[in-house]
């Protein structure tokens, strides 16, 4: 029956009548799609597996999900990527806190640099979180990820003009969040 499937609207109509069966077509439908993303992005499998898991989980707590205009491959591809991102960014946070338990000599101008590019980052990351969810997802996947805007297209499920406007109004939206802390602006350039 799954290959029967091609349409999301096939899935939501069925949950009208049994949202259990429409839950499980929706979980073998993209469970693979999801697996493969989050395990490009992790580049470990277990991982990968349990970042697919909350993925369903938090799908099966949406209450939205099998009404007729919501985007379920979007949808789950936005929350599958975003917790793939978080963890790899948050492994890279604790591994650079081990590299800082390790006894490193560096001159004085390198242990300044290294402080100022750790507080920019922080202060980034502040600036970031202000941001919609919208806008914060393009700026990560063009910047961060280095994705080329058809494949943000792809994975956001929008249409490439909107990925073009959305990533001009997120630039125009973090410099203004920016503007704020002039040494900061003052620093990036």
């Amino acid at each position: 029956m799954v290959a029967c499937i091609k349409y999301d609207s096939e899935i939501q109509a069925l949950a009208a009548c049994d949202r259990n069966s429409a839950f499980e077509l929706m979980v073998n439908r993209y469970q693979e799609l999801l697996f493969a993303r989050a395990c490009f992005i992790t580049k470990d499998t277990s991982v990968a597996e349990e970042i697919v898991q909350d993925t369903f989980l938090k799908a099966m707590r949406e209450t939205r999900i099998f009404e007729p205009d919501f985007r379920i491959k979007g949808w789950l591809q936005k929350v599958c990527l975003f917790a793939a991102y978080n963890h790899v960014r948050d492994r890279k946070s604790r591994a650079d806190i081990l590299d800082c338990n390790k006894p490193q000599h560096y001159s004085p101008a390198a242990q300044a640099s290294r402080a100022n590019n750790k507080r920019r980052s922080e202060m980034l990351e502040i600036f970031l979180s202000q941001l919609s969810e919208n806008h914060r997802a393009v700026l990560e996947l063009y910047y961060w990820m280095g994705l080329e805007h058809n494949e943000i297209a792809v994975i956001l499920d929008i249409k490439l003009g909107t990925v073009c406007s959305r990533l001009g109004r997120a630039r125009a939206r973090l410099r203004h969040v920016c503007e704020g802390d002039r040494e900061f602006l003052l620093s990036s350039i």
